[in-house]
């Protein structure tokens, strides 16, 4: 984790070569979840503080997923933005995840490293579970080391109960509550 500390981040930044800040668009899933546009303001109000002016950019997530997949295999691309990772919280395969995301030969994917690609790939041939499971937490070491993503938000729900009702949430990243999970107390 990082301190929040602007002195430092306003020195980083005129090391980096942007001594007066820069200007850059701050993409964001469109009232997709609970929170995120909180989320947003006070990313926008931190960048400021440092001489970054954001400009914020809703989208569907269908926009992002399209601007994504135009800009696949361009490793000049960037992307900025508050929205939720496809590779938490969705109960599928974490490889699933991690090709979705992040390899280079998906469709959607915003990121390249030619050492994460291999190791993909190389978990996508094997049958081995151990070997794979080595393989995707090597793919995950090579991410966290990149800051391919740097997580600073995720939604929580909070449900209630009446008495006599009981709900039993599936785990997926977005709110669900099907009628199939409410039963009536006996």
């Amino acid at each position: 984790t990082y301190n929040y500390d602007p002195k430092l981040a306003k020195k980083l930044l005129a090391e980096a070569g942007y001594p007066n800040g820069f200007s850059m668009d701050l993409y964001y899933h469109a009232s997709a979840y609970y929170g995120i546009n909180q989320t947003v303001e006070a990313v926008v109000l931190y960048l400021q503080q440092v001489g970054i002016k954001a400009t914020v950019k809703p989208a569907l997530q269908i926009q992002i997923l399209q601007m994504f997949a135009k800009n696949r295999g361009r490793h000049d691309f960037s992307y900025i933005g508050v929205t939720a990772l496809p590779v938490a919280n969705v109960g599928a395969n974490p490889l699933e995840m991690l090709t979705l995301a992040y390899w280079s030969r998906g469709a959607f994917a915003p990121y390249y490293n030619a050492a994460y690609d291999k190791l993909v790939d190389e978990a996508l041939a094997t049958v081995n579970e151990q070997k794979r499971k080595k393989l995707v937490m090597e793919a995950v070491q090579i991410l966290h080391d990149d800051v391919a993503a740097y997580p600073i938000w995720n939604s929580v729900y909070v449900y209630t109960m009446k008495k006599g009702i009981n709900f039993a949430p599936i785990q997926h990243r977005l709110p669900a509550m099907r009628l199939a999970d409410v039963t009536l107390a006996k």
